[in-house]
């Protein structure tokens, strides 16, 4: 186990190094620490599973030479980390409420926060010991296919033959990637290798969701962002059930907070842009939906920056959203063109039959009614109650922090229109495919959403007699 925590921290040292280097991520600001931290907890495993493969693509099995190429790769980033030279925090100008003052009402919701996410972890704690090998997905999908990564050696590839298509053969390799990968380095199989790669991609998730709603909007709004995530029992199950859908809402949740930072940000915007761009590419790895946040996240960036930056803006943004996506899109090009069957919802479907479906009025109403409905009712009716706190609590009015939100909204939008016509185009039996998958769906927007919604709305502690007063005293 001590050999797996080993290989589990380094990708996520070295891509801590990598990161707090770069200049979106000046010193001072609030939040900085736990947004890098964040950020490097998803996207070093996310690397080293990229790696992982290409190893066994191109080797065939790994070894020995495996391990002393990963301590090289690493020990590459983090010295290359270091020897640059760090850049002056002085020229970027984002948005920050660094003048709002500190109250004891934040210090209150941090400690609640502390609390219920020690909670979070106790729960996550229960839920693997009763179930160590996950939920249905985990050992039937995931873990399964960690088991061909691990003992196939030379033959690792049978677990894309017709007999296991019932596995969905067609789904990127993030996870059980990332699993193998710890059971390489630890010799053997355990059931402590995908619940520490699941705690890790949550509990990132959850200090990312804070952390950068912190950095717009203060400590007081990503405390209750981060108390509405884990307040939610759909994500601490999901979490404990080890599957890939919270992974997946990590990087939908990184690329949109990434690109608000380069909206955000006059100058230096091109490194937020090529950790967006990291994050999309690892969506695509993680699973098929991925495809779709790519899309949509440069659909997205591009309606918001074009009207906010200007045309050229946008165009400029492009060069480093392609560098942050190359490498990943590369993998994910390699796995679907080399290794991956074709995907069950392309194989079963004719042009006579989608023209059927898209003339099909019903399935309209069916699917966006039930979309609407679990929408509305998700998170035991929080997202019902959003609008009326918003009413409450009034929005911000600050020009930039409506970009965000305006970016982060078309992105969600964008997504939910894309899962909506996935629906309409399905094969299978419509109201199955709701009733099984339309919650998951769901879920890898909600970190998101709550990410949009507590930077549109006002902090609470703002309008209190406190903190006027506070806000009195410190002018």
């Amino acid at each position: 186990m001590i050999l797996q925590i080993v290989a589990l921290a380094l990708p996520i040292a070295a891509a801590y190094g990598v990161l707090e280097r770069l200049s979106c991520f000046p010193r001072g600001r609030p939040g900085r620490f736990w947004m890098i931290l964040s950020l490097s907890a998803g996207i070093g495993p996310g690397f080293a599973s990229c790696f992982f493969f290409a190893w066994l693509a191109l080797f065939g099995a790994a070894n020995r030479w495996f391990f002393i190429a990963e301590f090289i790769v690493y020990g590459l980033c983090m010295a290359m980390a270091i020897a640059r030279t760090r850049r002056s925090p002085t020229a970027i100008q984002d948005v920050q409420l660094t003048d709002r003052p500190r109250l004891k009402a934040d210090r209150t919701v941090r400690g609640a926060l502390t609390l219920f996410a020690l909670l979070a972890a106790a729960g996550f704690w229960l839920v693997w010991r009763a179930h160590p090998h996950g939920d249905w997905d985990a050992w039937a999908i995931w873990n399964l296919r960690a088991r061909f990564l691990f003992r196939g050696g030379e033959q690792w590839t049978d677990t894309f033959l017709p007999p296991l298509s019932w596995t969905h053969p067609d789904y990127p390799l993030l996870l059980p990637a990332s699993v193998a990968r710890l059971w390489f380095w630890g010799g053997s199989e355990t059931t402590v290798a995908a619940a520490m790669i699941a705690f890790v991609y949550s509990a990132a998730t959850v200090g990312l969701l804070a952390s950068s709603v912190t950095r717009f909007g203060g400590l007081a709004q990503g405390c209750f962002a981060a108390l509405a995530l884990i307040g939610n029992e759909f994500f601490l199950t999901h979490a404990a059930a080890r599957y890939a859908d919270v992974p997946l809402a990590f990087f939908i949740l990184a690329a949109i907070v990434m690109l608000g930072t380069a909206v955000a940000s006059i100058e230096h915007a091109a490194s937020a842009l090529a950790v967006a761009g990291v994050a999309c590419g690892l969506a695509a790895w993680t699973k098929n939906e991925g495809l779709l946040v790519l899309i949509c996240v440069l659909g997205g960036w591009g309606l918001v920056a074009a009207r906010t930056r200007g045309v050229r803006a946008w165009g400029r943004g492009l060069a480093p959203l392609t560098v942050g996506l190359f490498v990943p899109l590369i993998i994910v090009a390699w796995f679907k063109w080399r290794y991956a069957p074709t995907n069950d919802l392309v194989a079963a479907a004719t042009s006579s039959d989608i023209r059927q479906r898209l003339l099909d009025g019903s399935r309209y109403l069916k699917v966006a009614g039930t979309f609407l409905y679990g929408l509305v009712g998700y998170g035991d009716g929080l997202v019902a109650a959003l609008p009326l706190v918003a009413l409450v609590l009034g929005r911000r009015a600050q020009g930039a922090h409506r970009s965000v939100v305006a970016l982060a909204t078309t992105i969600v939008m964008l997504m939910a229109c894309g899962y909506v016509l996935i629906y309409i185009l399905s094969p299978h039996d419509l109201d199955w495919h709701l009733r099984t998958s339309l919650k998951r769906l769901i879920l890898h927007l909600y970190p998101s959403m709550l990410f949009a919604f507590f930077v549109f709305v006002d902090s609470p502690s703002a309008a209190t007699p406190t903190a006027a007063r506070g806000a009195a005293t410190s002018g």
